[in-house]
């Protein structure tokens, strides 16, 4: 009636039952940044485990956010403070906490993890007594993360710390 037609590689037809179907062709699928797919989850009220059919983000996302760090102009803020470095990242890391944190927050690690590997070649780059020395900087980092006046300092900093917490 509308004389719509359905895009033959875009439209699949997807396993959404949490449980297993092995003769499913597609049991996943990537939606405006997420992946659907069977994921353990956590009952609230029992607390018992159970395998659910629920959103994270994508791989191809997480490879885009990652390369986007990476591209960052790092160069252009050796000259500037931590507090400065953080003033200029910290929006778009709260930009990914906020759209993307809100199911399986968990699967966001990867992505700090390259997050703060960069803040260590930045310290490397700019302090001359941690120059050539990572294991000595990764301590540094993790010592700011956990220190009082420095633990907020990167949105994804506290993101980590409240959930060890």
């Amino acid at each position: 009636n509308c004389k719509l037609e359905l895009h033959p590689e875009k439209t699949k037809i997807v396993n959404c039952d949490a449980r297993t179907n092995k003769h499913a062709k597609y049991n996943k699928f990537d939606f405006l940044g997420f992946t659907f797919r069977r994921r353990r989850a956590i009952n609230s009220r029992t607390n018992q485990v159970f395998t659910g059919f629920l959103p994270a983000v994508s791989d191809q996302k997480k490879n885009a956010i990652k390369q986007r760090i990476k591209a960052f102009n790092w160069q252009a803020l050796l000259p500037k403070g931590l507090d400065n470095v953080a003033r200029v990242i910290n929006p778009y890391i709260r930009g990914i906490i906020n759209y993307y944190s809100k199911f399986y927050p968990s699967e966001l690690e990867d992505i700090w993890h390259v997050l703060d590997g960069r803040l260590v070649k930045w310290i490397m780059r700019k302090r001359k007594n941690y120059k050539g020395k990572k294991t000595k900087t990764y301590k540094l980092i993790e010592e700011l993360k956990s220190s009082p006046r420095f633990g907020r300092l990167f949105a994804h900093w506290h993101l980590m710390q409240s959930k060890r917490h």
